[in-house]
């Protein structure tokens, strides 16, 4: 379940995250009648940010940025911030999911994207509000407490500082959104994520290269072959579409890249990464395998 399920309707914004809107009513419901359909079911959810008007003790004082969607961040040093992730955290886990995807946090706590950060990870003059931790131990911390609350369930790393959550995260989205109808972003963003950091998959946690999008505003020939890659690479795979307006090609397409996951255990391996931040170049499942990613 994406954002939008939230109290506050949004497509990203934050809490409270006691309930769904009018839109999804019980939200334990839901997670049963997905797990009827055959399904796991699994929730998104953006932990500092908060529409709800609490007391100044949760927030960040004296900042400078505002987030990216309706709400106020919560600065995670504070215990009371703590307490209160943790709570929503088992919440989730109570209404019967089986994955949590937190999201947001490094852009909540510090201004910035990752891109967007260079020798600066944050800007402006703020603190937290405990000065006796490093923000390493505060994120790490922050962390650990989202997997404490969410028990048995796994938990899925978005936006998040990657080697702060190893240990911690059972997956971790290890690059930015890749599901945008501008292919040119998607390769930039996708295959270079997928070809520098899939070291990590299987150490640090679970590799997520985020989705492989087919929707009418993508370029078919070139999301196949990105499913294919990814399907075959060793890492996870979500796919995001509508399916009822697949193709019978489509179909085949994904119905070939989910056998691809069930039988294939071996982390594929970039050949060229030394000449291109897009590989082309792949040896995967034992053979060497060449993508077309400019249509050339």
């Amino acid at each position: 379940m994406d954002a939008g399920w939230q109290y506050f309707k949004s497509n990203c914004g934050g809490g409270p995250w006691h309930s769904g809107n009018e839109n999804f009513g019980d939200m334990g419901q839901l997670a049963d009648g997905i797990g009827k359909r055959g399904c796991r079911a699994g929730i998104w959810y953006r932990p500092l940010t908060t529409t709800e008007k609490l007391d100044g003790k949760y927030y960040f004082a004296e900042r400078n940025f505002a987030p990216l969607c309706p709400g106020d961040v919560m600065d995670p040093s504070r215990d009371v911030v703590l307490e209160k992730v943790y709570e929503d955290a088992r919440r989730f886990n109570e209404w019967g999911y089986e994955l949590i995807k937190h999201d947001f946090s490094t852009y909540d706590i510090f201004g910035k994207w990752g891109f967007q950060m260079g020798e600066a990870i944050t800007g402006g003059e703020w603190r937290f509000a405990d000065e006796g931790k490093t923000s390493a131990e505060i994120i790490r911390n922050f962390y650990q407490t989202i997997r404490e609350g969410a028990g048995e369930m796994l938990v899925l790393g978005c936006n998040t500082v990657g080697h702060l959550g190893a240990g911690i995260f059972d997956i971790n989205r290890t690059g930015d959104d890749n599901g945008s109808d501008e292919w040119d972003r998607t390769r930039k963003i996708a295959i270079n994520t997928l070809g520098f950091r899939m070291s990590q998959h299987g150490t640090f946690f679970t590799a997520d290269p985020d989705c492989v999008a087919i929707t009418k505003g993508t370029i078919w020939p070139m999301s196949r072959q990105l499913l294919d890659l990814f399907s075959k690479s060793g890492t996870m795979l979500f796919i995001s579409t509508d399916c009822e307006k697949l193709n019978s090609e489509q179909k085949g397409a994904i119905k070939a890249a989910f056998e691809n996951i069930n039988k294939n255990n071996q982390l594929g391996e970039p050949l060229d990464w030394m000449d291109s931040t897009c590989p082309r170049l792949w040896k995967l499942a034992g053979e060497k395998v060449k993508y077309d990613w400019y249509g050339e």
